[in-house]
């Protein structure tokens, strides 16, 4: 009994302090999920709120990219009648295919095009990138920076802008986000690296800068693993033959672009030599005549984004806010020492040295190429990483630092917020979305069954092939005569003739203009209808 009385006695005492303990987790635990949904639904509602408004219209990429996943959809060839391309021909230039793919099954299931379905994917791929940088910097670090990571790419207004419009190359900052959350598991399970090895593959089709990005992480990446040898060797080579397999088809499209050789077709897929020369070349280091001068001119053009982060460009930035309201720069400078000194500890290397193999990746893409925010996409994440890394530091040594950053990053958010929804920004981005047009060409098509001039110079052909596999009967007709056609150059499709110029000047049909343009009748003699930036003129309905 008296044994009993001891071990009843001195457990109470241990069994308050253990309750107490996991009293005081618990509500830690609890504090922890309450933010990672607050944070989660801020950047939810920041690429939701008014997104069938914002942006207005459907830009001329978008149209592109929606023809040719509808083409594709429909047809098994994109608009130039090549099966299940590599690399899509679109404006003669080419275009990275990733998102075309992803574009076909949401298609598939709604059945139609609309500029929501051509942004589907972009949009689902940013509302899934939040959780996936919280879960990148758990897996860095701690659940507080992986807040923190969520945190910034929530409020980042690149990020925002980036997620709610249709941009090919958009997709590629996610594309290596998973890659990355793979790479970090992979000290769990060596599966991981293989579907690493597999996502890296697939950003090869995302954006002409993962080809100079994905091999040089990958070069990292086994400096990285040598060192701290997370990943046998036969592993290693498993998930780089996956990758080489995967990347094959585009691997072989460059070369057939870079040598001049004849398209290549291998079964369903098809490697097409571009008739124009590829962006690739024509905008990078490999077309230029003076390699030198360039590349310090895009050294100069680079450093001055990363200072000023931004381009001037209405679907990239709105003016004052930046990346990440001009902390980029510090943040980035700050986050790699941080990481520097976890690396060199030897702590958390394998982690740390991910993400500056990730950063140092990304950099030389600036080189090769004069950059805007777009072009340059890969590095954002990365920088905005490396600001929560230093952001978390800071915090975790000088508490108040946190209230009072969350409370001025916030405020920062709003002003932007307020910002990019308020009139002036909704009437720049107006102009660049084309708003108005869609409805424009609608009614002029069901205004009459002759033939409609459209304004605004020969690229409006995209919207009349968008408009006539969004609403019409005509695309079957339509998509081969674009066959002879490149970099614009389209007079004419079906009934459609583009640009005034090219219209019959007296004869009584349709015209569908830019509202600074007016037919060559006397406007009295036209019914006209307003879209915003365009107008209908149907002849012969006038007062």
């Amino acid at each position: 009994m008296g044994e009993g009385r001891v071990d009843s006695t001195l457990p109470r005492s241990d069994e308050a302090s253990a309750a107490a303990q996991l009293g005081r987790l618990t509500a830690r635990l609890q504090l922890s999920r309450l933010l990672f949904w607050a944070i989660l639904v801020l950047g939810i509602a920041a690429r939701l709120w008014a997104i069938r408004q914002l942006p207005p219209g459907l830009n001329q990429d978008e149209a592109s990219i929606g023809v040719d996943a509808y083409s594709l959809f429909k047809y098994g060839e994109d608009r130039f009648g090549n099966s299940y391309p590599a690399h899509l021909v679109t404006w003669g230039e080419g275009t990275s295919s990733l998102y075309f793919y992803l574009l076909i099954p949401v298609i598939a299931a709604v059945g139609h095009l609309s500029p929501m379905v051509i942004r589907f994917p972009m949009i689902l791929a940013g509302l899934l990138a939040l959780p996936g940088a919280y879960l990148l910097g758990r897996l860095v670090w701690d659940r507080a920076y992986g807040r923190w990571c969520m945190f910034l790419l929530a409020i980042s207004p690149w990020h925002i802008l980036a997620s709610r419009w249709a941009l090919e190359g958009n997709i590629l900052p996610f594309v290596f986000l998973i890659a990355m959350v793979c790479m970090l598991k992979t000290k769990r399970d060596v599966r991981w690296f293989w579907a690493a090895c597999c996502l890296l593959g697939f950003a090869l089709y995302s954006y002409p800068t993962s080809y100079v990005v994905v091999p040089l992480f990958l070069a990292f990446f086994l400096a990285i693993n040598h060192r701290v040898k997370v990943i046998a060797t036969r592993h290693v080579l498993v998930g780089m033959v996956g990758l080489a397999l995967i990347a094959t088809p585009i691997a072989v499209s460059v070369l057939v672009n870079l040598r001049g050789l004849e398209t290549i077709q291998w079964g369903p897929i098809t490697m097409p030599s571009l008739p124009a020369r590829a962006r690739y070349i024509s905008m990078t280091l490999l077309g230029s005549g003076d390699v030198i001068r360039m590349a310090a001119d895009n050294v100069r053009i680079a450093s001055t984004l990363l200072w000023t982060e931004t381009d001037g460009l209405a679907w990239n930035s709105v003016k004052h806010y930046g990346i990440i309201y001009r902390l980029g720069l510090a943040g980035t400078l700050g986050g790699v020492i941080v990481a520097g000194r976890w690396v060199k500890r030897r702590e958390r290397a394998y982690e740390m040295g991910l993400i500056l193999a990730w950063l140092a990746a990304a950099i030389p893409a600036a080189i090769l190429q004069p950059t805007n925010i777009n072009r340059f996409s890969i590095v954002w994440i990365p920088v905005i990483l490396c600001t929560a890394l230093s952001l978390r530091w800071l915090a975790g040594r000088t508490p108040v630092l946190l209230p009072v950053s969350v409370a001025a990053l916030l405020a920062a958010f709003m002003g932007f917020t307020f910002e990019y929804h308020g009139a002036a920004y909704r009437k720049l981005a107006s102009r660049v979305f084309y708003e108005g047009i869609l409805p424009a060409l609608r009614v002029a098509r069901e205004a009459t069954t002759g033939q409609i001039c459209v304004g605004g110079g020969r690229a409006m052909y995209m919207y009349v092939l968008y408009s006539e596999a969004a609403n019409g009967d005509d695309f079957d007709t339509l998509r081969p005569q674009i066959l002879p056609f490149v970099l614009h150059q389209v007079d004419s499709l079906g009934r459609y003739t583009m640009g005034t110029r090219n219209c019959p000047g007296a004869a009584p049909i349709v015209y569908v203009l830019p509202k600074d343009e007016t037919p060559p009748l006397p406007v009295k003699e036209y019914a006209k209808r307003h879209f915003v930036n365009y107008d209908v003129y149907v002849p012969g309905a006038g007062p």
